[in-house]
């Protein structure tokens, strides 16, 4: 039940204290009661998928069908040594690129390289698939130790002149991990610890980046209150409800049939930008895949403010949901709990060697940030770190791929076809 408890505090970081921020400190960002009751049947919903799929699955153990532990003896060997070649190069990558921003404010200078973000999602793969596949005992030792270090000092040298959520999705994941291992207990002094890292890490990055000296309140308190406030763009949901999405999509320019949950959905699959369809030129960049985080950023601010800067107000996965359902709010709270059991199963795996650990991590992870983003970014990087490992295990357990071929009937016995 530790990761509900997660997606619990999720909810009342993201969701529920800008709402009461909103009453108390008086920031100029509408949340209604309505939409405060909407987001807790959402929690609601998600809490019955979980505890449901949760004691169904709790006391059982997938073991892979055609990939034993010796495929996953393989698997961490191989993301292990491929971790040690890269990560120097990704550290000086996050050096030279703290360096090229440095004087830039947030939002506004040069963009990232691709070759840059090639090897930091390189990087934060090739690390949850030795993190996932290798035994609990192998966390205490010193490799283990030396390249978690050297992975968080790279992420957070580069969120420094970038995004927080940049380090937060290489800690997130580890944190849950470790929890679904039984490495970390949550005690309430961990639990402690692990709030005041968070709000480090809120408020650390911000500081240094320069964002408070933008806003123009009475006090600090205030411009807290409006980071927190702005920071959970469940006040969406007030300013849009009462439109179609037929005529937010009028609004940016895109045809209304680019439904934003299969846009989002499909992102990382289809090359919308060539198409030339269902694309929004925005944040330094031309033909973006439409998702909702954008379409509001484009509407929000405008579009050549949208472009020229990386801010936005986000998005939340129950307005997504909203919109690519005609505005049902059944089908909403279905899905909730659909993505509630989906995140049962997830953390369930967690707790065992496996080989699609990493793919269960972005889903856990990106279960979390839902409450800030997209329903169809929980599975953007999932599905392809998933094929990937499958294409890594191809490559490295012929034998393995040999017997499947002979199993299923495509690979008659030594046939020279077979590998």
């Amino acid at each position: 039940m530790i990761f509900l408890f997660l997606f619990l505090l999720s909810c009342i970081i993201f969701w529920w204290m800008p709402y009461f921020i909103n009453i108390h400190v008086g920031i100029d960002r509408e949340i209604s009661q309505y939409t405060f009751l909407v987001s807790l049947f959402n929690f609601l919903f998600f809490s019955i998928g979980y505890i449901t799929l949760y004691f169904s699955l709790k006391n059982i153990r997938f073991r892979p069908l055609f990939f034993r532990d010796y495929s996953l003896r393989k698997l961490s060997e191989f993301a292990e040594n491929l971790l040690v070649l890269i990560t120097p190069i990704c550290l000086i990558f996050a050096i030279t690129f703290f360096f090229m921003r440095l004087g830039y404010k947030y939002g506004e200078g040069p963009y990232m390289p691709f070759i840059f973000q090639v090897f930091f999602y390189l990087q934060i793969f090739l690390y949850f698939v030795y993190a996932t596949t290798i035994g609990t005992n192998n966390y205490k030792q010193r490799k283990f130790i030396l390249l978690t270090i050297f992975f968080i000092l790279t992420r957070f040298i580069v969120s420094l002149q970038w995004g927080r959520l940049f380090l937060a999705y290489s800690i997130v994941p580890l944190f849950i991990l470790l929890l679904a291992r039984g490495i970390i207990r949550l005690t309430f002094k961990n639990i402690v610890v692990a709030l005041g890292l968070f709000f480090v890490l809120l408020f650390a990055i911000p500081f240094f980046r320069g964002d408070f000296s933008k806003i123009q309140g009475d006090s600090i308190f205030v411009e807290i209150g409006y980071l927190l406030a702005f920071g959970g763009p469940i006040s969406l949901f007030d300013e849009y409800k009462d439109f179609s999405y037929e005529e937010i999509a009028k609004a940016v320019g895109i045809d209304d049939r680019c439904n934003p949950l299969l846009i989002s959905l499909t992102a990382w699959l289809i090359p919308y930008k060539y198409l030339g369809i269902c694309t929004l030129d925005i944040w330094q960049a031309e033909g973006r895949p439409a998702t909702l985080d954008r379409i509001f950023a484009m509407l929000e601010l405008g579009p050549k403010t949208a472009y020229e800067t990386l801010y936005g107000p986000g998005s939340v996965y129950f307005i997504e949901l909203y919109f690519a359902f005609g505005e049902n709010l059944f089908i909403v709270y279905l899905m909730s709990a659909l993505l509630g059991g989906l995140s049962a199963f997830a953390y369930t795996r967690l707790r065992y060697k496996t080989l699609f650990g990493v793919a269960y991590l972005e889903i856990l992870l990106k279960v979390l940030f839902a409450t800030r983003s997209n329903f169809g970014q929980i599975f953007e990087k999932a599905i392809p770190f998933a094929f990937g490992v499958i294409i890594i295990l191809l490559l490295i357990s012929t034998d393995k791929l040999n017997k499947f071929l002979k199993e299923v009937g495509h690979c008659p016995a030594k046939s020279a076809k077979c590998l």
